[in-house]
């Protein structure tokens, strides 16, 4: 975990390592969620081109969001 950090931490000025880590925690949990829901089934079933597609917005959103919401 600690080189993840690392390497989003020089991608992602300005967000504290202890927030770095909660979004970390956020996109593994997403993702794990994906796998057990019944859409982990649909998505086993896409060839690897298309996951990627939908999946590398939403895990990328999730560490570059803005972490100020009005």
């Amino acid at each position: 975990m600690r080189d993840i950090v690392r390497q989003l931490s020089a991608k992602i000025p300005g967000v504290d390592e202890r927030e770095l880590d909660f979004r970390i925690r956020c996109a593994a949990g997403l993702l794990n969620w994906l796998m057990l829901a019944p859409i982990g089934t649909e998505l086993a079933a896409e060839p690897p081109e298309q996951i990627e597609r939908w999946l590398v917005p939403v895990l990328a959103g999730a560490f570059r969001g803005s972490p100020n919401v009005d």
